[in-house]
């Protein structure tokens, strides 16, 4: 989506995830490459870089899915 919807040069843009079987496989790795992204991964079992957008998305889903505070 972030090279669909904006002018983005080779290694403008950062792709960010844990070390999931979809994000360590060749092929994704190679559409990040094709497309100048760089790849960017935390390390195993280390859950503060990914902290804060897992509350982001708690909190919107509690509000906006299951309709509570």
């Amino acid at each position: 989506m972030g090279i669909w919807s904006r002018d983005v040069r080779d290694g403008q843009l950062i792709h960010h995830s844990d070390k999931g079987s979809n994000y360590t496989s060749f092929r994704f790795a190679e559409r990040l490459r094709d497309n100048g992204i760089l790849p960017s991964m935390g390390s195993v079992g280390d859950s503060y870089d990914n902290a804060l957008m897992e509350d982001f998305w708690s909190s919107l889903k509690i509000e906006l899915v299951y309709r509570t505070s």
